[in-house]
């Protein structure tokens, strides 16, 4: 809800003060400069004279009787249906004068600073109408404390009978007075005895307590005084005997040790304290749960911590009758205690008990809070101001005051007051206020009170009274760091974003512009400790200046480059690097047995800031600290928004953090020399997140995260037993199969494969019918799945044996054996990667036309949807899946967007590029068209003569619906146009195959199980290699081998030599290096090279004659089809 009030060109007004003053009409020879002196008076009034009476208001002229002429004010009507009317007036400050009988040279310098206090006004006239005189008066009294002029002020807090100042220089000033009753400008101020040798950073009054926040040396302390009834003040505890109700003087109060209190707000029976780690205590009244402890205590007699707050970095807190506000470092305002009147902004009047989010202000980023009563109030980063509660509604009301020429006016601060007064300041240092009483009747007209020669700079509330401090500096709140109060451990460090306003924290929090000096500061360990032991001041850190919290569901909001200098830079410094580290692991430690009361991203942004941190290899020490970040991730259920905030940093930040977590999991591995243990699987889960970061972002390629030290130490029949059991808590295959590299995956598959076989082959025995004696009879056909074929009619003997297949989900599940008719050669695994060789040439033969070629790809044949084609489909994904059960390679080289889609994941534009990259190029090109589509290319909505949505032939392409054009013309060829082929084969591989699998291996991985790799390295292969009969590597037939190989050999005769050993062109999915090729000798030198494709074993003859032993090996590779002598 907006409300928008005008300030109009009226009339102006300008204020003579003095013990008391009345605002007049400005003169039309007047002017309303504020550097001005020019209208400042000093002349005696009509009928008084100058004298020595103290009664007298020196330089105070009467009142004007008459209505001042008004140009016709802008009137506003309101939401709450008001109609608000705003005024403009004036304020000059005197002369400051020696003695109050004498009258001071009217062109005295204005002083530097000074403080006015705004209050009801009286009408001097009692022979005129209260009410008459209050429709011609709009303006409140304003009285100027002059024994505080030319004292730079940095706080004010009053209660019933007195006013706390806190000065620039840390000194405080009491002065005892109902202001609004004895309006005294010459009230002196003193510092109570008690707080004379201190430091004061901070007072607050309650409704009848007052509470000072001061330093004495580098030790903090907290004191008290005024009215304890409900413990306000901290003074005992209710399950104690030692309780004070009132106390007189200012006495310290008891606070937890090594808690540096900086700041104090007070409600009216309650207190709350924070630290300059961004932590908050509370203490008082709590019959409507303001303290936001969660529970329903009446009143907390000493500081206790406020858990709700956990891990916000609370930088300013405001307090009413009896709700509270918080506010974060990263601008998100927090409430808690009574909503009888709106005050906590949200459409229930419920007690809140606890801090909860103001979800009604959570798109901008607040700058500044405020309340009083039952009103809250605040400030965003762009001077809207806010308020809610009582008469201003139960949602926060954006109120914006538009100055001359209907310039929007920046609002800097804020101050609340009873019965719905309010005090605005400007970012021009102009002063609006509204709410005042004047002879009795309230004035709801917003009074724009121009800034004198020393410009209005802050403003506090003292309930029925405002107090405005003026300086000639003209330094204001939001935008100068003027309220600094030096007894920091950090210089200051203003934030500066143009057209923003952004204050420099006032708590202990590292930010980018520290890192050059930080650590050359004295006080650099001890700022790193108490950083690191707080959750709260850790989320304060590294903040990006621009940050809001609303981007929080996207990037995490932390300098990522600022916090790896930072950790660059302190491990130089062996005690600071310590120091941190261990304050952080504590605290790691502890969150692992608490509740965050409130689980938003401001709350655990210290994580990112802990995954940056050096890994267990990188610094020793920190291998504690790491194994309590992966258990407090999982504590805290934080995977998905840091899978979240991970995805959008850059490529080099993802590979830091992934290094430091694989870091910790070899360390975890090689010093407990375990794999299983729930450390293990908590650092996996957290491995992860940057998994996920990364498919998501396509930032990393899938074997960056394949773990070296996992995949030597794992026992593949421990992880099949666990992979099996329904008790095993996880095991790597389900839980983290991006950990296993190729050859791990493989070999666990052929673990499964070979158990499932077993399996099958036990349940035959079982299940025999008939039995010799005790013994099962069966046949080859009951234990294996044979298929007997000829080379010549391979795929129509092959269908026939699939498609006679009395049980296919058990029999394609049990041993393949592959017998070729009149050859003589047993199977053992050579004659069936043989068979499937020659069938899948076959299957791609052209004139098939069942599969088509694109860019290299085989892909389906989108005309090929016949009942015949349909089941040569299906057959040939059996085969592709009885390829991978049985652990052989097939050579038919799909494009990953079919293994894609054999898992389930969508496919997209992005995918066609590998299939197609001619029309993917062309498809891009109308996307990035600059023209007009329509008529410059004439496209309809169909492609190749089918419409892709209904009546698409009719329907144009246009720059609008482009990219759905472009959407839909991928998804046609990717899907739609193939969906019954691709359907059929997809249920015959998973028949053979399962989904054991997919489930296993990556769409780039099945690519490379199925078809093999096609770079071949043969050095790999030699150094794998194993010598038998005799022959070792320096043999010299063997080094002839070799020789040949590498220098004589074609590309294409390698292909030929490996399939003439291993009955297959194309290397493993490990590559050529897990070929277990062996090398025998055959002591005939006369006989030409032989092999034994099931053993990958290659027989040479004893021949150390390089010419020789290749013209031998040729003869032998150009004729190695069949297990018969051609």
């Amino acid at each position: 809800m907006a409300q928008t009030i005008k300030t109009s060109q009226t009339k102006k007004y300008f204020l003579i003060p003095g013990n008391t003053a009345q605002i007049l009409p400005l003169q039309d020879n007047e002017t309303d400069n504020p550097s001005s002196n020019a209208i400042i008076r000093n002349k005696t009034p009509m009928g008084m004279s100058a004298n020595k009476d103290k009664n007298i208001n020196f330089g105070v002229r009467p009142p004007i009787p008459v209505k001042p002429i008004l140009p016709n004010p802008r009137i506003i009507s309101t939401p709450k249906g008001r109609r608000i009317e705003t005024r403009t007036v004036k304020i000059h400050e005197p002369a400051k004068p020696k003695d109050i009988n004498t009258v001071q040279n009217p062109r005295r310098a204005a002083p530097k600073a000074s403080a006015y206090v705004f209050l009801d006004k009286i009408s001097s006239l009692p022979s005129l109408n209260a009410k008459k005189a209050a429709f011609h008066d709009h303006t409140p009294l304003a009285l100027q404390l002059l024994k505080l002029a030319d004292r730079p002020i940095r706080q004010i807090a009053a209660s019933q009978g007195s006013i706390n100042v806190v000065t620039d220089n840390n000194k405080i000033l009491v002065a005892e007075t109902v202001i609004n009753e004895e309006r005294n400008s010459f009230v002196d101020f003193a510092t109570p005895n008690s707080l004379n040798d201190l430091d004061v950073l901070s007072v607050s009054c309650g409704s009848q307590h007052t509470v000072v926040c001061a330093a004495s040396g580098s030790n903090f302390v907290v004191l008290g005084s005024g009215d304890n009834t409900v413990g306000q003040l901290g003074f005992g505890n209710s399950n104690s005997n030692y309780s004070i109700s009132n106390v007189n003087e200012f006495k310290v109060i008891k606070t937890p040790s090594r808690s540096r209190f900086h700041q104090v707000c007070c409600g009216n029976f309650f207190t709350f304290l924070l630290t300059d780690t961004a932590e908050v205590y509370c203490m008082g009244h709590n019959n409507h749960g303001q303290l936001g402890l969660g529970n329903q205590a009446n009143s907390i007699s000493e500081p206790t911590f406020c858990m709700a707050l956990l891990g916000v970095p609370v930088i300013s807190m405001a307090a009413g009758s009896s709700h509270s506000l918080a506010l974060s470092a990263t601008g998100v305002v927090f409430g808690a205690g009574s909503n009888k009147q709106g005050q906590l902004g949200i459409s229930n009047q419920d007690d809140q008990y606890q801090f909860i989010v103001f979800d009604s202000l959570a798109s901008v980023h607040i700058v500044h809070i405020a309340a009083y009563e039952c009103v809250s109030a605040a400030i965003d980063e762009f001077g809207t101001l806010y308020v809610w509660g009582c008469q201003w509604g139960k949602s926060p009301n954006a109120l914006t005051f538009q100055s001359d020429g209907n310039t929007p006016e920046k609002i800097v601060d804020v101050a609340l007051g009873d019965d719905g007064r309010i005090a605005v300041l400007t970012a021009r240092n102009k002063l609006i206020v509204s709410g005042f009483f004047v002879n009795g009747e309230p004035i709801k007209i917003p009074v724009d009170i121009i800034s004198p020669s020393s410009a209005f700079v802050k403003l506090f509330s003292g309930g029925e009274y405002f107090f405005a401090l003026t300086s000639s500096s003209k330094l204001l709140p939001l935008i100068a760091n003027n309220n600094y109060n030096n007894k920091s451990l950090l210089p200051p460090t203003p934030i500066e974003i143009k057209d923003k306003l952004r204050p420099s924290n006032q708590i202990l929090a590292l930010n980018t512009s520290h890192l050059p000096t930080f650590f050359d500061l004295p006080s650099a360990q001890q700022v790193l400790g108490y950083i690191f032991a707080s959750l709260s001041a850790i989320n304060a850190c590294f903040l990006i200046d621009n940050f809001t919290e609303d981007m929080a569901s996207i990037s995490s909001g932390v300098a990522i480059g600022s916090v790896l200098e930072f950790y660059n830079q302190l491990m130089k410094h062996d005690e600071l690097m310590n120091c941190a580290t261990v304050s952080f692991n504590e605290l790691l430690s502890d969150l692992q047995s608490v509740h965050l009361s409130i689980r938003r991203p401001t709350t655990l942004r210290f994580l990112i800031v802990a995954l940056f941190h050096p890994s267990p290899i990188e610094y020793k020490q920190s291998f504690l600290f790491w194994a309590n970040l992966v258990m407090t991730i999982s504590k805290l259920n934080a995977y998905s928004i840091l899978t979240q905030w991970i995805s959008v940093l850059n490529e080099d930040e993802i590979k830091h953090i992934l290094k430091s977590i694989k870091d910790f999991i070899a360390v975890l591995a090689s010093e407990t020399n375990k794999l299983y243990s729930t450390v293990m699987f908590k650092s996996i889960k957290t491995l992860e997140m940057i998994w996920y970061a990364s498919t998501r972002s396509k930032k990393l390629s899938f074997d960056m995260f394949y773990h070296e030290t996992i995949n030597k130490m794992i026992d593949l029949e421990e992880e099949h037993s666990r992979f099996t059991s329904e008790q095993s808590p996880w095991c790597f295959a389900t839980t983290a199969p991006y950990v296993l590299d190729a050859d791990s995956k493989t070999k666990f598959l052929h673990e499964i494969s070979q158990a499932v076989m077993f399996n099958r082959q036990l349940s035959t025995v079982v299940e025999a019918a008939n039995f010799f004696g005790n013994i099962p009879v069966l046949s080859p056909l009951d234990l294996f799945f044979v298929v007997k074929v000829k080379r010549d009619t391979i795929i129509q003997d092959t269908f026939t044996h699939i498609c006679l297949l009395k049980n296919p989900d058990t029999d394609l599940k049990k041993p393949l054996k592959v017998i070729f008719e009149n050859e003589p050669a047993v199977d053992a695994g050579g004659v069936q990667r043989e068979f499937f060789e020659l069938i899948v040439n076959q299957l791609l033969d052209p004139n098939i036309n069942i599969f088509i070629t694109k860019d290299n790809f085989i892909w389906f044949n989108k005309d090929s949807n016949d009942p015949t084609a349909l089941q040569t489909y299906y057959i040939t994904g059996i085969l592709v899946g009885l390829a991978i059960f049985n652990g052989n390679l097939i050579n038919i080289r799909f494009p990953n967007i079919v293994y894609k889609k054999l898992k389930g994941q969508t496919v997209t534009l992005s995918d066609l590029r590998e299939l197609d990259s001619q029309l993917y190029n062309t498809l891009q090109s109308i996307l990035s068209y600059q023209g007009d589509v329509e008529n410059d290319m004439c496209l309809t909505y169909e492609y190749e003569g089918i419409p892709l949505i209904a009546n698409g032939n009719d329907i144009p392409v246009t720059n609008r619906n482009r990219e759905e054009y472009v959407n839909a013309v991928a998804n046609y060829i990717l899907n739609q146009s193939i969906a019954s082929q691709f359907n059929s084969f997809k249920e015959g591989f998973l028949q053979a195959a399962g989904k054991i699998a997919l489930n296993l291996f990556r769409p780039e991985e099945l690519a490379l199980l199925i078809a093999g790799r096609e770079e071949l390295d043969f050095y790999a292969l030699m150094k794998a290699t194993q010598y038998e009969g005799g022959f070792n590597a320096d043999s010299p037939p063997v080094a002839a081998f070799w020789r040949i190989v590498f220098n004589r050999l074609t590309e294409e005769e390698k292909k030929k030599l490996l399939y003439f050993v291993t009955a297959s062109p194309r290397a493993p999915i490990g590559g050529l290096g897990k070929v277990p090729f062996v090398i025998a000798k055959d002591g005939n030198r006369d006989h030409i090279p032989t092999s034994h494709t099931c053993y990958f074993m290659l027989v040479l003859p004893d021949e150390p004659d390089e010419d020789e032993m290749y013209k031998k090996l040729k003869i032998a590779i150009e004729n190695s089809e069949g297990f018969a002598f051609k």
